[in-house]
């Protein structure tokens, strides 16, 4: 049996067995194993999972998500979502489905202090869904907007996805943070038009909500977005300007978040001490995935697997962005059944020679995979922001929402990542406008 068949063989039993229930980093590190106990023998099996597991673990980069994650659990602990909500419903709540849109910008402001989509996701549904509820809106459209806008923290920096996708190809992380914030923009602006457009057409499924906001307490709400203004500011001011590397710039964003919230009299020890230690617990979950995706994505690339398929893609004389448009269908499809985490380690060892073959920037492609992973945390069956929103609104008046009308709620969001994701693909200055006028020395 050759090397390539025991490779391809490994990638279809890994498919089953995620298909079939088994946890992820089990199916990665089984047939990781495995397949180099078969190909080399139980010596080098060891010698490579000890190694691999070292290297996944002990790498300088990494630092970064632990960071994003810690700021992001201490803005969950201090309440400020409630905060930013409050300000973008001051501002859109006169839109058609003003609600749903404000919900949607307010976790585009909170995505600038978070790196974990759940998270977002399982904060605004339980602050949200239930006020939205209570004006009359659709539950549906409540529930799928909070899904859907809550992907937003994967492609507006902070990102951990993006730290992830970095340390597996070797992009620079720095020019990918500042390489989010327009697309993440773009997004944010689609959706909130999604919403507006719905609710037009059907205004049914979000009553106009009475009273007026003056342009005073517009004006004056706008000092609750000073504490995302400060961390955007000392994160991809401190990335953008040259002076702090991102591991710099991911420490001194959660030095700003402890100072602001501190301040603001919102931080107790207690709630330091449990912000840390669920950001462990993320963080941990995080490392076992890579671990396993490490084992699992060299095996594939000594077995040689990953180079032929790159080949065969490349040999089959498509045009360089039909090659480009294959993957990102791939990605939704896989989407579907697999986190982002595993559909990055699994996959980049495949594509990322295609891309490169085909001389397209790494900044640019990683844009478009995050963008894609969006999309696949609100695709049924497995959409991770689908059952964080279900567990968010536990013990609210809109507990009784299940998860797929949560997901049908989320399917106009669904078009707007694809619409995002066609714009993206046509027009690669908008996420590679901003790296080429960073500073670099």
């Amino acid at each position: 049996m050759s090397l390539e068949t025991i490779g391809l063989i490994a990638l279809v039993v890994f498919l089953i067995l995620v298909l079939s229930g088994l946890p992820v980093v089990f199916a990665l590190l089984l047939l990781g194993i495995a397949g180099y106990a078969i190909m080399d023998g139980w010596n080098v099996m060891l010698s490579a999972l000890a190694t691999n597991s070292y290297l996944a673990i002990h790498s300088y980069g990494l630092t970064v998500a632990p960071l994003f994650i810690v700021m992001g659990e201490i803005m969950n602990q201090s309440g400020l979502g409630a905060e930013l909500l409050d300000v973008a419903n001051k501002w859109v709540r006169k839109l058609p489905g003003g609600l749903a849109s404000a919900v949607v910008v307010a976790n585009a402001f909170f995505a600038a202090m978070s790196g974990v989509a759940m998270a977002s996701s399982a904060l605004f549904s339980r602050i949200a869904v239930p006020e939205m509820k209570r004006h009359g809106y659709n539950v549906g459209l409540a529930a799928g907007a909070v899904a859907g806008a809550g992907p937003l923290a994967a492609m507006i920096p902070p990102s951990v996805l993006m730290v992830i996708y970095a340390m597996l190809t070797e992009a620079s992380l720095s020019q990918l943070l500042i390489a989010g914030v327009l697309p993440g923009i773009m997004l944010t602006l689609i959706m909130v038009t999604t919403v507006t457009i719905i609710c037009t057409v059907k205004p049914s499924l979000a009553p106009r909500i009475a009273g007026t906001v003056t342009w005073k307490e517009r004006i004056a709400s706008t000092m609750n977005l000073l504490p995302a203004i400060l961390v955007v500011v000392s994160i991809l001011g401190s990335i953008y300007g040259g002076i702090a590397t991102a591991t710099e710039a991911a420490a001194l964003g959660v030095l700003t978040m402890i100072l602001i919230t501190v301040v603001k009299r919102r931080l107790t020890l207690k709630s330091f001490y449990k912000s840390l230690i669920m950001a462990s617990v993320v963080y941990g979950a995080i490392q076992i995935i890579f671990v396993g995706g490490r084992v699992f994505g060299h095996m594939m690339m000594v077995s040689g697997l990953a180079r032929s398929i790159s080949n065969a893609i490349v040999g089959l004389g498509l045009s360089p962005i039909l090659i480009i448009i294959m993957f990102m269908l791939m990605y939704i499809i896989l989407g579907m059944f697999l986190d982002a985490i595993t559909m990055l380690l699994v996959t980049l060892p495949i594509m990322m020679p295609v891309v490169y073959g085909l001389g397209f920037s790494d900044v640019w492609f990683g844009i478009l995979v995050v963008c894609c992973c969006e999309l696949g945390a609100i695709t049924p069956p497995f959409g991770v922001c689908l059952f964080a929103t279900k567990g968010g609104v536990a013990g609210t008046d809109a507990e009784d929402i299940t998860v797929m009308e949560i997901a049908r709620g989320s399917m106009p969001f669904m078009f707007s990542y694809i619409i995002g994701l066609a714009i993206l693909v046509a027009f690669p200055i908008i996420p590679l406008f901003l790296p080429g006028l960073m500073r670099t020395g």
